[in-house]
């Protein structure tokens, strides 16, 4: 009788401790299923910022070309110009003589793409430089 009881009681631990190991088990896969979810929408998102960053180099490359069809190089002087006034000669404009209209050229990095040139600035003194009408900034970014 005595042997009975013990083995009941040692049946009643043994079954209690498998359920707490599946207990435990279950928390595991649970836990184990959540850090990869996380991992998913980890990886979804830098995929994301990826394929955002490819439309925006592309984007940035488009707008290059139109601009340097529009003003090429060998038409300085000739469709336009770049200017910059005496009195504030930090922004460059691009003059457009078939609309005599500047463009303020607003970043060092469009300068650059556009494959401009400091030398082929032409410096306005105030006056001359504020007849001319201003147009939309020039933006490759």
């Amino acid at each position: 009788m005595m042997m009975t009881i013990i083995q009941n009681i040692s049946q009643i631990f043994y079954n209690l401790a498998v359920g707490i190991g599946v207990l435990f088990a279950g928390f595991y896969y649970i836990a184990g299923g959540i850090g990869l979810l996380f991992a998913g929408i980890g990886g979804f998102k830098v995929f994301l910022n990826w394929v955002s960053d490819v439309k925006e180099k592309k984007r940035i490359e488009k707008m290059t070309l139109e601009l340097k069809e529009k003003y090429p190089i060998e038409e300085h002087g000739k469709t336009f110009e770049l200017i910059k006034s005496r009195a504030d000669p930090r922004p460059v404009y691009l003059l457009d003589k078939n609309t005599n209209i500047k463009h303020w050229i607003a970043s060092r990095p469009t300068f650059d793409a556009l494959e401009f040139e400091f030398d082929m600035v032409k410096k306005l003194n105030q006056k001359e430089f504020d007849l001319i009408e201003t147009g939309k900034k020039i933006l490759i970014e």
